[in-house]
């Protein structure tokens, strides 16, 4: 019997997870329409998720990629979450995207939080794009692509960084313990 490997992964679907990591996802409601493989932020209550509109809704606030739910067939004209239907978020995962630009292997991934073409907020990038974009903590590029098109990103979304010490996020002592 004889075992045979790609040497080249076949390519996904935008949101669709390279792979994948059980216990990883959440679950939110679309606060607005999300594409398929697009980064969310929290939305107005916990249990809500939108497009984020500044880099602290990427850096502080980001919750993950939105999956392609595995029940949707390729070759629908489904192409995200429409308002209010559950949306599954990525929070750690090897996950197929839709680069706006060139990416290197190893580089960190930009998410866009500002622009003036609908449908471009939460798309990721390999730069800055002038401000438009940031960097996301704990992602990077598995993919080198010259022009736009589909990547393989890796990200571990970090939680929220707050302040340290007797105020830390840990809690009333802080990340060290009790003084």
């Amino acid at each position: 019997m004889t075992t045979t490997f790609r040497d080249v992964q076949v390519t996904g679907l935008p949101g669709q997870s390279a792979y994948p990591a059980p216990g990883f996802n959440i679950t939110r409601a679309a606060q607005v329409p999300i594409p398929f493989g697009k980064f969310c932020s929290r939305g107005d209550s916990d249990t809500q998720a939108k497009l984020p509109t500044t880099s602290a809704e990427v850096t502080a606030t980001g919750l993950g990629f939105a999956l392609r739910h595995h029940s949707l067939e390729p070759g629908l004209t489904v192409t995200g979450y429409d308002v209010k239907q559950a949306l599954p978020v990525a929070t750690q995962d090897w996950t197929w995207v839709e680069s706006e630009t060139s990416t290197a292997q190893g580089a960190a991934v930009f998410v866009r939080f500002t622009s003036s073409v609908a449908g471009d907020l939460g798309s990721v990038r390999g730069d800055g794009d002038g401000g438009k974009a940031v960097a996301l903590p704990g992602a990077r590029w598995e993919d080198t692509r010259t022009g736009a098109g589909l990547a393989r990103i890796s990200f571990r979304m970090m939680g929220p960084t707050g302040a340290t010490g007797s105020t830390g996020s840990i809690g009333p002592t802080g990340p060290t313990g009790p003084a």
